[in-house]
């Protein structure tokens, strides 16, 4: 009797406890790393490079959220900035592929040609950088894109992206300071 009523007790509180209880404890696999180091809400500022050792000049500002998909198999990244760039809203996801050993990343914004696109290549982490590569057309040129994410500590990132012409050096496009909120 009292094994039993220990076993209802125990199924109760495994039922009863929400998800996300404990560190990303509804996030599996490879989904937690990028948990561990992205989940949450994010103040950003988005800058471009000076040239010529001149200051860079702030774009916009807003808000970057990451947070678990359904079942924690995936991250939705839902992203908002204003300022000199315009306005600019978009949504991210990203999962892993158990098939490809990849991560696989669907973004769509507001200035995006078609809605959304596919990253063809995914991405992957490189030592403590989630690096996502990708290609896009420009005037009928092929422009390589290589997005960098890197922790600066618990509380910030920093989101790098890089583009260069085919055969071409890589160059800062736009950089993206990220600071967690609390």
């Amino acid at each position: 009797m009292k094994t039993s009523l220990l076993r209802i007790l125990i199924c109760v509180a495994v039922v009863t406890i929400p998800a996300g209880a404990g560190e990303n404890a509804s996030t599996p696999g490879p989904m937690a790393r990028f948990a561990a180091a992205f989940e949450g809400k994010w103040k950003i500022q988005v800058t471009v490079p000076g040239a010529g050792g001149k200051p860079g000049q702030t774009l916009g500002t807003g808000e970057e959220r990451f947070y678990p998909g359904p079942g924690g198999r995936s991250f939705v990244e839902e992203y908002h900035s204003t300022g000199a760039e315009g306005e600019v809203s978009g949504l991210g996801v990203v999962w892993w592929n158990s098939e490809s050993k990849n991560y696989e990343v669907l973004w769509c914004d507001n200035g995006t040609p078609n809605g959304c696109a596919a990253v063809k290549s995914g991405a992957k982490w490189e030592a403590d950088d989630f690096v996502v590569l990708t290609t896009k057309n420009r005037e009928g040129k092929k422009v390589n894109v290589k997005e960098v994410f890197s922790k600066s500590s618990p509380d910030s990132f920093t989101q790098t992206i890089y583009e260069a012409a085919e055969g071409g050096k890589w160059e800062v496009e736009v950089r993206i300071e990220a600071t967690r909120m609390k």
